[in-house]
């Protein structure tokens, strides 16, 4: 809130008559009134940003999890290939010398 009374008691103190003083005073206390924010204000827009700040934790840990799972998903489709490999290559490698050993080939 403006302080009409002292902007215009220090206008007057600065040579400008009390009609002068006092009509610039309510001219300013006019035109930044309409653009303060009240206390209840600011209390409204904190609770509306906590709320919106915690959606969007709430967001965030969703999608954190879910990209988890999804390279937990990979990261065992990769392992389970290599494991796989890994066994095709040593079944191969008992066939062969099984083979070589039923066809008398060392």
């Amino acid at each position: 809130m403006i302080d009409t009374l002292k902007i215009s008691k220090q206008l007057e103190a600065a040579a400008l008559t009390k009609a002068q003083a006092e009509a610039i005073a309510e001219a300013l206390a006019d035109v930044t009134t309409a653009e303060l924010a009240t206390k209840s204000d600011v209390i409204e827009l904190r609770s509306i940003l906590k709320a919106d700040i915690k959606d969007l934790e709430l967001r965030l840990s969703a999608k954190i999890i879910d990209l988890k799972d999804q390279l937990t998903g990979r990261i065992y489709m990769i392992l389970w290939g290599v494991i796989g490999a890994g066994a095709i290559t040593w079944i191969l490698q008992i066939f062969g010398t099984a083979i070589r050993n039923a066809f008398g080939q060392a």
